[in-house]
């Protein structure tokens, strides 16, 4: 992270803050360079900054994903012999169990679904949005923020 000087055709000075590598979605996320970053950009009186990749860690994001389908189906299938057990029993007790364990397994198949379709990407960018700060100039204008994809 470094505020740059470049000087534009009419002469005048062209403050750029520059970063990268915050590696959002990862355990590594550096929430904390970001907040530095923008109050060292506020104060050197940047006009625009640029974060030049390492945006997301599609590697860390992928691992999640797995983890929690993979949670998810083994207590799909503890469920399932749960309410296998539970098939003879006639009880008022077996019957709300077996209510619940059926909502239950109604909701994983809807997280499951969650993970697998675009959701995924749309949740993270949510998150990532409320994460990010506004830069700001010296004069608590707002700077724009350009993206540079890796």
């Amino acid at each position: 992270m470094a505020p740059t000087n470049e000087s534009t055709a009419s002469g005048q000075v062209c403050r750029t803050g520059l970063m990268s590598r915050i590696d959002f979605g990862s355990d590594g996320f550096r929430q904390a360079l970001l907040e530095l970053a923008k109050e060292d950009f506020r104060r050197e009186d940047v006009h625009y900054v640029i974060l030049a990749g390492g945006l997301i860690s599609a590697r860390a994001i992928k691992d999640k994903q797995m983890r929690l389908k993979r949670a998810i189906r083994v207590t799909k299938a503890q469920a399932k012999a749960r309410l296998k057990e539970l098939k003879d029993d006639k009880s008022k007790k077996a019957k709300e169990e077996i209510a619940r364990t059926e909502a239950m397994l109604t909701e994983l198949e809807e997280q499951l679904a969650s993970i697998s379709d675009g959701n995924v990407v749309e949740n993270l960018a949510d998150d990532l949005a409320k994460r990010m700060p506004h830069f700001v100039n010296a004069k608590g204008e707002p700077v724009k923020l350009y993206i540079v994809a890796s």
